[in-house]
């Protein structure tokens, strides 16, 4: 947390993770697949490239990108072929009453999903597809090599991640900063920290859990939440992956999703759901 503060030329304790600039609303089994390193989120590359140019600068020097209007672009990428028998399903229109001539289905290794827009901050993006990227690394070089050839500006991505992954140890300015709390640095936009919801009052709060649950007690997730918690979002997560795995079985058998299996799904789904525009 400390590392990226300073890199960041933020004050020293003002991060808040939990900012809705570093949420981003999928669904239960796609939620799922990103906690496990499948698939992360590519910046465009003007983002990725100001970040990446900036990255051996002065802290003063980070660069300050503000919410574009429209949003920030970005690519969902695979990560692994864990993701090769998961079908993505998007809806493009939203009219009444559905049809499955409003959705589209992307497989695998979705080449021909479209880019989006969303107010998700690159900063943080970038930060997170680093460390899935670093973690791919350790568990299959073959296969992290690969990725970084297919997607050319990953390499840049997992530069700029190690930069800011960088510890300064043994540095009078970053232990002056420390000492100095909120008095130096421009702080952030994007963290929204206060004295109820900053990074402060999670730090309390893993504090006290540690304590009241040492026998229990995981290692915090990368997003800063206590694994307690994701434990019990996966378990959600889970639950509502097999009853759908569970309805797609009963009509269509234990072979994988297809194409048209899929399509059979949405148009028998658009009859019991309401869409909400």
């Amino acid at each position: 947390m400390a590392s990226l503060e300073w890199h960041w030329n933020m004050r020293y304790g003002a991060l808040h993770l939990n900012t809705r600039h570093n949420i981003f609303f999928a669904g239960a089994a796609l939620h799922l697949h990103h906690d496990n390193n499948a698939w992360g989120l590519l910046p465009d590359k003007e983002y990725i490239y100001q970040y990446y140019e900036k990255r051996f600068a002065d802290r003063n020097e980070f660069p300050q990108i503000h919410l574009p209007e429209g949003g920030f672009k970005y690519k969902l990428i695979p990560l692994g072929d864990s993701m090769r028998t998961f079908p993505i399903l998007r809806q493009n229109e939203h009219g009444q009453p559905p049809n499955k001539d409003q959705y589209t289905i992307y497989l695998y290794p979705f080449d021909d999903m479209p880019t989006f827009r969303t107010h998700l901050h690159p900063k943080f993006a970038i930060y997170e597809l680093g460390r899935k990227v670093h973690a791919l690394v350790a568990e299959d070089g073959a296969v992290a090599t690969r990725a970084f050839r297919t997607y050319q500006d990953l390499e840049r991505v997992y530069d700029v991640f190690a930069s800011w992954s960088a510890l300064q140890k043994n540095s009078a300015r970053f232990e002056e900063w420390k000492n100095q709390g909120n008095t130096e640095g421009d702080g952030d936009v994007h963290s929204e920290s206060s004295s109820k919801t900053g990074v402060d009052s999670w730090r309390n709060g893993v504090k006290r859990r540690r304590t009241e649950h040492a026998d229990e007690q995981g290692s915090p997730t990368p997003a800063g939440r206590n694994s307690d918690v994701m434990q019990i979002e996966d378990l959600s997560c889970k639950s509502l992956s097999q009853e759908t795995m569970i309805e797609h079985e009963r009509f269509y058998g234990k072979e994988g999703w297809t194409q048209e299996s899929l399509s059979g799904w949405i148009a028998d789904a658009s009859k019991h759901v309401t869409a909400h525009v």
